[in-house]
């Protein structure tokens, strides 16, 4: 079966509106940002703020019928550990993932985002309820902006090429609800530096997501984990 990775977004007259909760299990989550079947989330946080954990107990504790992670540009060891965790799931038989470590070439790295939004796109056709994982969106925009510069274009905002900010949307335009049935909800880490909300990227990701869970490094220093700031924290 072919299918392109690189495929459009759905047109808006086949998407069905957001109108059913999609429950995480995650208290703070369900009960004060409440994500919708088919929104698309961030989870932003500066490095050691608990991404991965986060993302593992969505996966543990919401009713998706199919989980579809993407690991992009992680460290291997990252990788080892995802797996490992996955095996010891009661839900590893609905997992798919997909890798491209640090190690591979920027248009691997790119790839890989493709092909995992692809792959939830499939179960999705066949009327599933799917929940997509990409982390993280930080290092899939780094590898464009490297694609982007070996090209010739020139650097813009932080060193990221116009380029750049047109291909995001292109991908996080691929998830929603559709009228024939199925739905991609979908959750992408941005990695903060030093908890700066006014990077360019991360500016640009909030503009276009439904809503954005913060990760406090206060909290996350305290021992509280998920380490979320529901004030910083919205869902639309």
């Amino acid at each position: 079966l072919y299918r392109p990775v690189d495929n459009a977004p759905p047109l808006y007259s086949e998407r069905a509106a957001i109108e059913k909760p999609f429950l995480t299990g995650i208290k703070v989550i369900d009960s004060l940002l409440t994500c919708g079947e088919g929104q698309r989330m961030g989870i932003f946080a500066s490095a050691g703020c608990g991404k991965t954990f986060l993302m593992n107990m969505l996966i543990e504790h919401s009713g998706a019928d199919i989980y579809v992670i993407g690991l992009i540009g992680e460290r291997g060891r990252e990788v080892t550990e995802t797996v490992d965790y996955l095996k010891n799931s009661e839900k590893k038989n609905r997992c798919v993932l997909v890798y491209a470590t640090s190690d591979y070439s920027s248009v691997d790295r790119c790839n890989a985002a493709y092909i995992a939004t692809a792959i939830a796109e499939f179960f999705r056709t066949e009327g599933h309820k799917v929940a997509l994982f990409i982390d993280s969106l930080t290092r899939y925009a780094r590898a464009l902006r490297d694609v982007a510069l070996a090209a010739g274009e020139s650097p813009a905002r932080r060193g990221y090429p116009v380029s750049v900010f047109d291909s995001l949307p292109r991908l996080l335009e691929r998830p929603g609800k559709l009228k024939a049935g199925g739905s991609i909800t979908a959750f992408y880490t941005v990695l903060l530096e030093d908890d700066d909300f006014a990077d360019p990227l991360a500016e640009e990701v909030r503009s276009i997501l439904d809503g954005h869970i913060y990760l406090s490094r206060n909290l996350a220093q305290k021992g509280q984990f998920p380490a979320i700031d529901s004030l910083k924290s919205i869902s639309r």
